[in-house]
């Protein structure tokens, strides 16, 4: 890429493949950032490149660079308002920053947009759990399942169930997951709400198959 930037300097193309290579592969960020905004500098509607800075800047985990990853994908929104992917991160990156409220807005337009978009739901109730309104942040879990009821969702909604404590319910979350995965995780979560709810020996059962797996995932 730099035999290319050295040929064609005002080419965005060899800009944007480097700051691809430094982020995906040698995980350089800032030096990522460093070649997006020369991509920018040369061609500034591109979305793709406007995408590519703000996801790096949520990789670098800071706040600052939370707000500026935002920027990015408001960038993204005066150019085109109906990108959906740019509403659902623009929302990460509010929850990120606990501005819940302006989140909901930009999952709300994102779903509006697409209603289908199961990872704008699971985020949604994420959310929705953050402020405390559990039965608001259960409606979009549910919905997320019926959209597309993965093994993952139903542990999502388990340990959901498990955190405000209605354990007799996330236990069959995960006898849905187990049927299709089998982990040392999802026997510890059944395990640990059976105790929650004094059935020991069962719980003990649930233990001993995550100790199963551990060894035979290891050996």
């Amino acid at each position: 890429f730099n035999i290319e930037i050295e040929l064609y300097p005002l080419h965005k193309e060899p800009w944007y493949n480097k700051g691809y290579l430094l982020y995906s592969e040698l995980g350089k960020y800032e030096e990522a950032i460093e070649c997006y905004d020369k991509a920018i500098e040369l061609n500034p509607k591109n979305k793709d490149v406007w995408y590519s800075k703000g996801w790096v800047l949520e990789r670098l985990g800071r706040l600052g660079c939370y707000a500026e990853a935002i920027e990015c994908y408001d960038k993204i929104l005066e150019m085109y308002p109906t990108e959906t992917d740019a509403w659902y991160f623009k929302g990460l990156g509010l929850s990120h920053l606990r501005r819940y409220e302006e989140a909901l807005k930009c999952y709300d337009k994102t779903i509006e947009l697409n209603p289908t978009h199961v990872d704008a739901w699971l985020s949604k109730s994420r959310v929705f759990e953050k402020l405390n309104r559990h039965e608001e942040a259960i409606e979009c879990c549910d919905k997320s399942i019926e959209i597309y009821p993965s093994c993952d969702n139903w542990i999502y909604k388990g340990n959901f169930l498990c955190r405000i404590e209605r354990h007799e319910e996330a236990i069959e979350y995960y006898d849905k997951a187990l049927v299709y995965k089998d982990t040392e995780e999802l026997w510890d979560a059944k395990g640990n709400a059976l105790q929650k709810l004094g059935r020991i020996k069962e719980a003990e059962k649930c233990f001993a198959e995550a100790l199963d797996v551990y060894y035979w995932n290891r050996y």
